[in-house]
C-alpha cells in the first residue's frame, strides 16, 4: 500500500471532549466545545534520562559505555484562544459559569485549579497543494487525555487580548476509537479511529483525513456517541 505524506497549514477547529480523572469519556450535555477562534495548539515532550553506564579504564578511557535513554513522561501542552468561551473555564478548571437574569451564561468565576479536570483535544489543519470541495484532505490531531491545566497572565488594557491555556497531555487514556466519526473505513464511509488508541502507550496520533473539521459553536455542546 502507498505512503501519503502531507504538509500542514492553517488551524482550521479545535474540539474538547470532557473526560474523568481517568480519561474516560463523558458524553451527554456539556460533554464538547468546538472551538474556531484559537491562535495555537502547540505541545513539547517532558523527558527523562535513564542514567548512563560509564566505566573508566586505566588510561582514562571508557569500557564499554552505554547512553541514558530518554523516555517521555507526558507532553506539555498550550493552547492560546482569541476569544473568551466561559465553557472553556468549566471544562479546564472547574470554574464555576455565572448567569445573566435571562438565565444566559455570561462569565466564570475565578478559583483555584482543579487538578483532576480533564479533556481530549482534537485538532484539524489544512494540507497545502490539497483539493477543495468532495476531496478535500485534512490534518487530524488527537491528544486524548489532558490534564493539569492552568492559565498565563490576564489583563485588560489597549492591546487585542488572547488566553494562554497550559496542561499536559497524558498516557492511561481511555479514548480507544472515540466518539467520534474523524476518519473513514475501507468502503469510504466515515468511522471514528480505526486502530484504538493503546491505552498505556499512546499519547494520541497524528494522521490524513478526509472527514471535515465540526462546526464551531459557542459553548458546550451535547455529546452524542456514533
Amino acid at each position: 500500500m502507498a505512503i501519503k505524506c502531507w504538509g500542514e497549514a492553517r488551524g482550521k477547529r479545535v474540539r474538547l471532549t470532557r473526560e474523568n480523572a481517568c480519561g474516560t469519556i463523558q458524553s451527554g450535555a456539556n460533554g464538547q466545545i468546538v472551538l474556531e477562534c484559537v491562535a495555537s495548539l502547540s505541545w513539547e515532550p517532558e523527558t527523562d534520562t535513564s542514567d548512563a553506564i560509564e566505566l573508566r579504564n586505566m588510561d582514562g578511557g571508557f569500557c564499554d559505555p552505554l547512553p541514558g535513554c530518554e523516555t517521555i513522561k507526558w507532553l506539555n501542552v498550550t493552547m492560546v484562544l482569541n476569544k473568551i468561551d466561559p465553557t472553556v473555564f468549566e471544562m479546564a478548571f472547574g470554574w464555576p459559569l455565572v448567569l445573566d437574569g435571562a438565565g444566559d451564561t455570561v462569565g466564570y468565576r475565578f478559583r483555584d485549579y482543579k487538578c483532576d479536570q480533564s479533556f481530549g483535544i482534537e485538532a484539524w489543519s489544512d494540507i497545502r497543494g490539497a483539493a477543495c470541495g468532495a476531496t478535500a484532505q485534512y490534518g487530524y490531531t488527537l491528544l486524548a487525555h489532558t490534564s493539569n491545566w492552568t492559565t498565563a497572565e490576564r489583563q485588560v488594557s489597549s492591546e487585542v487580548g488572547a488566553i494562554t491555556l497550559t496542561g499536559r497531555a497524558l498516557r492511561n487514556n481511555a479514548w480507544g476509537a472515540g466518539p467520534y466519526n474523524v476518519v473513514t473505513d475501507a468502503l469510504l464511509a466515515p468511522s471514528p479511529l480505526l486502530v484504538p488508541l493503546d491505552p498505556n502507550l499512546d499519547f494520541g496520533e497524528q494522521q490524513l483525513t478526509t472527514v471535515a473539521p465540526p462546526a464551531a459553536v459557542c459553548g458546550a455542546q451535547t455529546l452524542t456517541p456514533v
